[in-house]
């Protein structure tokens, strides 16, 4: 179909004469009937507006379905960010037992001063690193806690290393801002 045959009427024609076909492809990647009617919905949006602009479509059916599935990977790969920073964000809370715990773990004699101290040094940087951007936060948790590299994080991230070096200076200015705000002995 060349570019003056499709017009919005045509779009919604062809959207009617492959809703049933285009919903069973949606629901084999997104498995709930809500989401294959958003998708749906986005996808008719969005093929009127590539008609609106004039884009030139050969293949009317052909870039229907790319445009659909293309929405649909799109709403997934959204969930799983979003899945990985709830996931980390709901893991990386620390509470004052797991505080005293790790203090309880040091070895040598107690100094209640230096509990106290070191208390207080975990308290904040949890705290700022609690208060970093949900991305920056998750590239910190993963280089920092688990020892990912830079480019495994850009990777399962999605994002460039360069965004990655980028949020992890940002997030350790952060932290040693609140240490000398706070005049916190901390070791690099």
């Amino acid at each position: 179909m060349t570019k003056s045959a499709l017009d919005s009427s045509r779009v919604e024609e062809l959207f009617e004469e492959e809703r049933t076909a285009l919903k069973s492809t949606l629901y084999k990647y997104l498995r709930n009937d809500e989401d294959v009617e958003d998708v749906l919905q986005d996808a008719f949006v969005s093929v009127l507006s590539a008609v609106g602009e004039g884009t030139e479509i050969r293949h009317a059916r052909g870039f229907l379905y790319t445009v659909a599935r293309n929405q649909a990977l799109d709403l997934l790969r959204s969930r799983t960010r979003k899945d990985r920073l709830f996931q980390y964000d709901r893991e990386s809370r620390l509470d004052s037992d797991q505080v005293y715990s790790e203090i309880d773990k040091a070895k040598g004699p107690i100094d209640v001063e230096r509990s106290f101290e070191l208390q207080q040094t975990i308290c904040i940087i949890v705290a700022v690193i609690e208060g970093l951007p949900p991305k920056c936060k998750l590239s910190y948790y993963l280089i920092k806690f688990e020892g990912k590299s830079y480019s495994e994080v850009s990777n399962e991230l999605g994002m460039s290393v360069s965004c990655i070096e980028k949020y992890i200076q940002v997030a350790n200015a952060l932290v040693k801002e609140q240490a000398e705000v706070h005049e916190l002995a901390m070791a690099a």
